[in-house]
């Protein structure tokens, strides 16, 4: 699904029978949408009126993106990562950070930041010396990902601080990691979407509904090797066909984990 485009193609508004919300001028100018009154219309309706491919709800509780032709449904969540910040807190380690080599301090840039879920570990362990900056190329998703960590609460003081870290950029990896400096980040980061979905995660549903689906090319690996001071770390599925092309030099895995981080060194 491509929302690359023009401005017009995604509508703002408040629940049905009640004012939209006067936070809706940041959302305006982030999507470069347009603010409408939801009235009596449904939202199939709504967006077939306006001409546009989706609709932005804004509520009380959050932001939820609507594409009522598909029946897409998505709002923000951070998933995983207050379990694997505890499992952190546990000694019990992970295996991105292990992959990463990550330590305090260190800047980080993830390529594919979707739901942020990566992002937020990284910062945690970085802490406040080190930097995150996280870039997704779909601009709905940017945009609600960057209004997720600066307003989710998680419960936990930590996690809110190493959400509220991070830095959202929309723009296409490639041509942010071709104007980037050599050098300028000490990890590099792809979760690309994988080749065959996780199915037992139903909230992946809507979030691989609305992702970038260009997969991850050589050439954007020689940038992102040429921009990482470290290493570049890539997450698939074990045995993944990406590895055979790109030839990761070492493997990280959890325990009973499904899934793997490829590393490969900076040239």
């Amino acid at each position: 699904m491509d929302d690359s485009a023009s401005p017009g193609r995604i509508v703002v508004t408040g629940p049905r029978e009640r004012p939209t919300p006067p936070e809706a001028q940041w959302w305006v100018e982030r999507l470069e949408a347009r603010v409408v009154s939801r009235g009596r219309f449904s939202l199939q309706e709504l967006v077939r009126e306006h001409g546009a491919w989706g609709a932005l709800v804004l509520t009380a509780e959050r932001a939820t993106f609507h594409v009522p032709d598909s029946g897409v449904e998505y709002f923000y969540h951070p998933a995983m990562a207050r379990r694997r910040a505890r499992n952190l807190s546990k000694g019990m380690g992970d295996p991105m950070v292990d992959a990463m080599g990550l330590r305090p301090g260190d800047r980080v840039l993830d390529c594919t930041l979707g739901r942020g879920t990566d992002a937020i570990i990284a910062s945690l362990v970085v802490g406040l010396e080190g930097r995150v900056v996280g870039i997704e190329s779909v601009r709905i998703l940017a945009a609600l990902t960057e209004d997720g960590l600066q307003s989710f609460d998680t419960g936990i003081a930590e996690i809110n601080e190493a959400m509220r870290r991070i830095e959202v950029v929309y723009a296409n990896n490639a041509e942010y990691l071709a104007r980037a400096e050599a050098s300028s980040y000490d990890v590099v980061y792809f979760d690309p979407l994988f080749d065959r979905p996780v199915e037992a995660s139903s909230a992946m549903v809507p979030l691989r509904a609305l992702a970038n689906k260009q997969p991850l090319t050589p050439a954007v690996m020689r940038l992102a090797r040429r921009v990482a001071k470290r290493c570049v770390v890539v997450k698939q599925r074990c045995y993944s066909p990406l590895w055979q092309e790109l030839q990761p030099e070492e493997l990280f895995r959890g325990r009973h984990s499904s899934i793997e981080y490829g590393r490969f060194a900076p040239v």
